[in-house]
């Protein structure tokens, strides 16, 4: 790893970067040019990965309405700087290629202006490039493993009269995740993530369907809004924002598959017009629906009816995909730097005589079956775990990804492009950033150990309005509800 550093441009002209070390050639972590893949499909994978509109409700109900607004709003805007500011950083340096590359790098630079470890500052590399590595692997483990105990609950959803418990449920996520995690890289995948873009678009429309079907805000007792806010919940929420809006720690990596990286503007633009009115509309409309109820899964809040059926297929098909594009970056990296396997390898024996195809089936296979023994040691039947699983994989590596390393990165690589007042915006976001990422790991930890059994076999209420606490519990059912 210490050969990850690579010299940035000529005509960066800043004044650390100059006199970092050359690597050699064969770098374990320099993956060979997959510049191939055009801006669409980058834009598709990008949605793909971040829409999280059904978890939005219960992100938003953990903080409430004021909590709520205000961090949807700065995360909107926040995010998409960031995006831009990591874009502009890749354009800038094309060899700065993956995420614990720029990290590595900029802490050089900096520890060496800072005289930290030696003339050429390489404590400081190291410790930028294994901060990157450690968080980017935990954000995507931990985010992979929540989208396989999603896909479990949806199969109990689907069959709540079955002898298998969600825990078999979970070992048949994980025969049917093999075949979809083979996938090379996102270039293969660009056809299957558009007919997914489109089941995003279905989600949304039976989400809306179901509200104004039921109509909760009319129902006894009705919805009940902020009773359960706390400073811990807040917290959680922020993690969980940090999550919705995440994606950022991939960013470098998508932009080395693009056939023509200078696009990387449209595609943010493609990605929030998108992204920021379909999150506004779930967060707002079902907080109002559902208040302090809202769920993780917010299919449980919906009625046993066609519709319903339909949504939780649809988000089946979505969120296996979810599985692989979540974990395909940790993947090439370890498949690239321990097996030496190119991505673009089929058949070719690259590692003990072992042809490309065999050593990948073979580690992702275990891969996602270690997510998949994690979902076993954490289930549960609530929501609530769901929610603090993303809440800790937003904590642990989104939250830096998206909200302060950006910025810190832009700074230190283009400092001289940047006024004084743009430095006070970038110090008030690492540390606003920091804050979230801390707060984040202590709720959503306690959250996780106090939610956690390992007893449940089925989902306890599969449908609306069979929980005491649904805002519909006592309410006359419309026939329509379960048609």
């Amino acid at each position: 790893m210490d050969n990850l550093l690579l010299p940035p441009s000529e005509e960066a002209g800043h004044r650390g970067l100059g006199s970092i070390e050359e690597a050699p050639q064969d770098s374990e972590w320099i993956l060979p040019p997959i510049g191939r893949t055009p801006a669409w499909n980058i834009a598709v994978n990008i949605i793909v990965y971040m829409a999280a509109p059904m978890s939005m409700p219960a992100t938003f109900a953990a903080a409430g309405w004021w909590w709520g607004s205000a961090f949807l709003l700065y995360s909107a805007s926040i995010t998409y700087q960031t995006g831009r500011l990591i874009g502009d950083i890749c354009i800038r340096y094309p060899k700065y290629d993956n995420y614990p590359r720029i990290s590595s790098v900029c802490f050089e630079s900096i520890s060496q202006r800072q005289g930290w470890g030696g003339e050429r500052g390489t404590r400081g590399a190291k410790f930028g490039l294994y901060l990157a590595v450690v968080m980017q692997f935990c954000t995507f483990y931990l985010d992979s493993t929540a989208q396989c105990l999603y896909v479990a609950q949806y199969w109990d959803q689907l069959f709540p009269e079955s002898p298998f418990c969600v825990w078999q449920w979970l070992l048949l996520t994980w025969a049917m995740a093999i075949p979809v995690i083979q996938i090379p890289t996102f270039h293969e995948s660009r056809w299957i993530a558009l007919v997914t873009l489109i089941g995003v678009g279905l989600i949304v429309l039976t989400f809306i369907y179901e509200v104004v079907l039921v109509k909760p805000w009319n129902c006894v007792p009705g919805p009940a809004n902020g009773a359960s806010v706390t400073t811990s919940s807040v917290l959680l929420s922020f993690s969980a924002f940090a999550y919705a809006f995440g994606g950022h720690g991939m960013y470098p990596e998508e932009i080395r598959e693009m056939e023509r990286p200078e696009q990387w503007p449209s595609v943010m633009n493609w990605t929030y017009s998108i992204m920021i009115p379909m999150y506004f509309l779930c967060s707002l409309l079902g907080y109002y629906a559902y208040g302090d109820f809202s769920n993780a899964n917010i299919n449980l809040n919906f009625p046993s009816n066609h519709i319903n059926t339909v949504s939780i297929i649809v988000q089946l098909v979505f969120t296996y995909y979810c599985i692989f594009c979540t974990s395909l970056v940790i993947m090439l990296q370890v498949e690239s730097s321990c097996f030496g396997i190119s991505p673009t390898a089929i058949w070719q024996r690259e590692f003990c005589g072992l042809s490309s195809v065999v050593v990948r089936f073979v580690f992702r296979t275990l891969f996602v079956g270690s997510q998949v023994l994690l979902c076993e040691a954490l289930l549960s039947g609530d929501g609530d775990t769901l929610l603090a699983m993303q809440a800790l994989a937003g904590a642990v590596g989104m939250s830096a990804f998206t909200y302060s390393l950006p910025f810190i990165f832009h700074w230190e690589l283009m400092g001289d492009e940047i006024g004084p007042l743009t430095k006070v915006w970038y110090t008030l976001n690492i540390a606003a950033g920091t804050a979230v990422m801390a707060g984040g790991l202590y709720s959503a930890i306690d959250s996780l150990a106090s939610a956690s059994s390992g007893s449940v076999c089925h989902l306890q209420y599969a449908y609306s309005p069979l929980d005491p606490a649904d805002p519909c519990y006592n309410n006359t059912i419309p026939e329509g509800w379960f048609s």
